[in-house]
């Protein structure tokens, strides 16, 4: 009878280990499988964030405002509104200057316009100092009716093929290379700004222009200063 005995311990003892044992390699296709989920859906998450939210992210966004006068007056602009970008008219055969003032009222490195007579056209803000620049108003030389709206950059179009006078726009775009035209008898600018430590397209001229240089991919920011007719491609 003592020998059945220890049979049966011996029995109860191997069940109780074999049920609380696991097969290491299901419990490591259990564990891979939960990982590879959880990197997909992250995966997913980011590569379904809008590129919109690049522009909002980087430059930032305020309530817009729109002023217009008839002489020489100066803009505050809304909190927060480090970068932007302005819309413009004007109808005089005076200077039609605006310039960014710091808050102790010297000139800023933002002088977004600066003509003389009619003008129509939309310029930037902030981009060339990268936010730094100090700006919290501007100030507005004018003999004539005007009228200013101030946006965020995330208002801005897309790029056409093409236009005419000053422009801002976005670019959201693969690398390329850019071609470009412009009809005209003063400055003609055109710059990139993204992600990169410096300025992309990089064309600064004076009259007409014809040629091809390199563009960073999207999403980025391109503006053009121009009096003339330009085209892209």
């Amino acid at each position: 009878m003592k020998h059945f005995r220890l049979i049966g311990t011996l029995i109860a003892v191997t069940v109780a280990i074999a049920g609380c044992s696991s097969d290491p390699a299901t419990s490591a296709s259990s564990s891979s499988s939960g990982s590879t989920s959880a990197t997909a859906s992250a995966s997913a998450s980011t590569s379904s964030t809008p590129t919109a939210d690049w522009y909002a992210t980087t430059y930032g966004t305020f309530t817009k405002i729109t002023k217009t006068g008839t002489s020489d007056s100066v803009i505050t602009l809304p909190k927060n509104a480090t970068y932007g970008i302005i819309t413009a008219s004007y109808t005089g055969s005076g200077n039609f200057i605006i310039q960014g003032l710091d808050a102790t009222n010297q000139p800023t490195v933002d002088g977004p316009v600066n003509a003389i007579g009619s003008y129509s056209g939309v310029t930037a803000f902030g981009l060339d100092s990268g936010g730094t620049g100090g700006t919290v108003s501007f100030q507005v030389t004018a003999t004539g009716p005007w009228k200013i709206t101030i946006a965020p950059i995330d208002t801005a179009k897309a790029i056409p093929a093409s236009g005419k006078g000053d422009g801002v726009f976005k670019y959201d775009g693969a690398a390329k290379s850019w071609t470009i035209t412009h009809n005209g008898a003063a400055n003609f600018i055109v710059n990139q700004y993204s992600d990169q430590p410096m300025p992309g397209l990089g064309i600064n001229e004076i009259g007409k222009y014809s040629g091809t240089v390199p563009g960073y991919a999207g999403p980025s920011v391109v503006t053009v200063q121009a009096d003339g007719v330009w085209t892209v491609k």
